[in-house]
């Protein structure tokens, strides 16, 4: 597998993640943290990745990772997309 392909798999991964944190939220609330999130909605084998937003409720977490260089570009074009679909 190409470094190319390697890097648009691991940005597919994360749209999809983002994405179910997205509307699990919307579900579940913000009355619970991203961890208890993703353990309710099966995604526990991302919890290392989200590490330094898990003590936070879903949103929030979010929009912290709007700070960070990594998700920046994920979560606004998944917050586009989800806030039109809802």
């Amino acid at each position: 597998m190409s470094s190319q392909d390697r890097r648009t798999k691991a940005f597919q991964e994360r749209v999809t993640l983002i994405l179910n944190i997205l509307k699990a939220a919307r579900m579940e609330g913000e009355d619970i943290t991203l961890n208890e999130l993703l353990s309710l909605v099966g995604l526990e084998r991302y919890k290392d990745m989200l590490k330094d937003y898990l003590e936070y409720p879903p949103r929030i977490a979010i929009t912290l990772m709007l700070e960070d260089e990594g998700w920046r570009d994920i979560v606004r074009l998944l917050a586009k997309t989800h806030v039109n679909k809802y």
